[in-house]
């Protein structure tokens, strides 16, 4: 019991970092975050503290070593599992031309230094940028990079992003109701309709963009006010015609 009090300890905060700061809604579900996230969690209040159950015995020979090997390995789990989480981790969520692309920081191409405004930071939210498509030759020199250059499109590619505030026009505009949507993908209508209540709006106000998950695809509702998701719901094929 001591164990897993002790384990639980450690943990809240790890998993307050989780939610809170690393994978702040919607981002822990578009991520797909839950599996990883769940094994950390099974190992650390459960496997380990099984585990001391299982050895412990007052008195017994050895038992200060086997408890010192518990915990250094257990510790040593937990330091990978936050790695593991932190490497997944949407660093970035960028807009480019028509939707919104969660990036990892493994997945961005820094050619260059990246600009003060999108420097990630350890414990640091999701930063948000605004891909800003290149024009005249500089476009066409972004074509030919990636279609047969193999360098990464625009989203990936900071020395094209500007900050969000300078592009929430672009965004507000590029959005699209989120009733129309719901009529062309009924489906997900009933999940929308909801979504939008949680936020205390209507889905004739609401506006949404689409936005590429680990799994699934998903409509991001965003904030008209700051072109920031706010919320997602998963939504087979949220590009409309």
């Amino acid at each position: 019991m001591v164990h897993l009090v002790l384990s639980f300890c450690v943990l809240l905060p790890v998993l307050l970092l989780i939610f809170f700061r690393w994978f702040p809604h919607p981002f822990f579900e578009v991520q797909n975050a839950g599996p990883v996230v769940a094994i950390l969690v099974g190992l650390q209040l459960i496997g380990f503290p099984i585990l001391t159950f299982v050895v412990y015995a007052p008195g017994k020979k050895g038992l200060r070593f086997d408890l010192s090997v518990i915990a250094t390995v257990q510790f040593a789990a937990l330091l990978y599992g936050m790695h593991a989480i932190h490497s997944e981790r949407p660093a970035y969520v960028v807009f480019a031309v028509d939707r919104y692309v969660p990036l990892a920081a493994k997945d961005v191409h820094f050619t260059r230094a990246a600009p003060q405004d999108f420097t990630d930071r350890l414990v640091a939210e999701p930063v948000y940028a605004f891909a800003e498509m290149p024009m005249g030759k500089a476009f066409a020199d972004l074509q030919e990079s990636v279609l047969f250059g193999g360098q990464p499109d625009l989203e990936r590619r900071p020395e094209f992003w500007i900050p969000l505030a300078a592009g929430r026009e672009a965004i507000v505009f590029s959005a699209r109701p989120l009733t129309e949507l719901m009529t062309q993908r009924p489906a997900a209508a009933q999940a929308l309709s909801a979504a939008a209540a949680r936020l205390d709006s209507e889905p004739a106000a609401a506006l949404f963009l689409p936005m590429p998950g680990k799994r699934e695809d998903f409509a991001a509702i965003i904030d008209p006010v700051t072109g920031k998701v706010i919320s997602a719901v998963a939504v087979e094929n949220p590009w409309l015609n």
